[in-house]
Formats: C-alpha cells, sequence, structure tokens
C-alpha cells in the first residue's frame, strides 16, 4: 500500500539525472586539463616596488597588442620580465625582445641588444647581459621577426617602452 507503479516520469527523471552527471564529469575533466597549466599572474612576475613600462602598441601591430616590461634580478642574474597580450601566433616567424640604445636613436647606426625570442606564452622572463649599460639601452622593443636565417632585427616593431 502507498507504492505507485512507476509511470512515465521515472524514465524522464532517470534521463535527467544522467545529463546532470554527464555535464558535471565532462566540466571536471576539462578543468583537470585546463589546471596542468595554470594561468600566469603577470603582475606576480614584476615584484611590487618594481618600476614597470608601458609596452605600447606601434603602427603595424595587431589589434589589442600591448603589454608591460620590468627588470628584476634572479639568481644575481638580470632579467627582463616582458607581458605581451595581444600577440598571434606566427605561422612563418616568432616574436623576439630587444633592448634598444636611446643615444642612437638621434645618430646614424642604431644599436641594439637582442634578448632573444619570446616563445608562445604572453609571459616571458629574459637574461639581460651583465655588461649592458641599461642607462643607454634602456628601450624595450618587441618585434616581428620572420624565419628567414637573419639574426637582425626585421625593421618590424610591434610594442615599445622606456624604461624608467
Amino acid at each position: 500500500a502507498g507504492r505507485r507503479a512507476p509511470g512515465w516520469r521515472a524514465p524522464a527523471g532517470i534521463a535527467a539525472e544522467q545529463a546532470i552527471v554527464a555535464a558535471i564529469v565532462s566540466a571536471a575533466g576539462t578543468a583537470l586539463v585546463l589546471r596542468d597549466e595554470p594561468p600566469a599572474d603577470p603582475v606576480a612576475a614584476c615584484p611590487a616596488g618594481a618600476p614597470r613600462v608601458s609596452l605600447e602598441a606601434l603602427p603595424g601591430a595587431p589589434a589589442g597588442a600591448g603589454g608591460f616590461a620590468c627588470l628584476v634580478t634572479v639568481d644575481g642574474e638580470r632579467k627582463l620580465v616582458v607581458h605581451a597580450e595581444g600577440m598571434p601566433d606566427q605561422a612563418d616567424g616568432d616574436y623576439e625582445a630587444w633592448l634598444l640604445d636611446s643615444t642612437s636613436l638621434q645618430g646614424p647606426g642604431l644599436r641594439m641588444q637582442p634578448l632573444g625570442p619570446m616563445g608562445t606564452k604572453a609571459d616571458q622572463q629574459l637574461t639581460v647581459p651583465g655588461n649592458l649599460d641599461l642607462h643607454k639601452f634602456n628601450i624595450v622593443d618587441i618585434s616581428a621577426e620572420p624565419h628567414d636565417g637573419d639574426a637582425t632585427h626585421s625593421g618590424k616593431s610591434l610594442l615599445r617602452g622606456t624604461l624608467p
């Protein structure tokens, strides 16, 4: 007495429960895959008190490109921490970070120091040569560099800012 025979609601309820369980399992699986690479915290890359320079988009830069950079010391080495956003993957090249000599901007022969390719992540930490005078080489330049075997600057600067 008091028991009901299962009607059309029982199969519908079971189907709904299965759909919910499937959605939860799918979301959990996605979260596990995504947590492989925790999102970088660009603000943490530049310690509190470290002067940051804004990297402004130059003509020809991708829409929405920008970022910032700061200098830090890691294990006794100077590093330039660069955070660049809005830089789509390049099929035929890389982005590269440079330090430009601001005193050579006015005369012939711009002097620049390559720091290396930026890689595919928004946040990079690049070694700055210990003997490089940062009072002169104080302009951060991010350029698009084709895979053409030429190690010199391509002339395609996309982001730029001046270190304090």
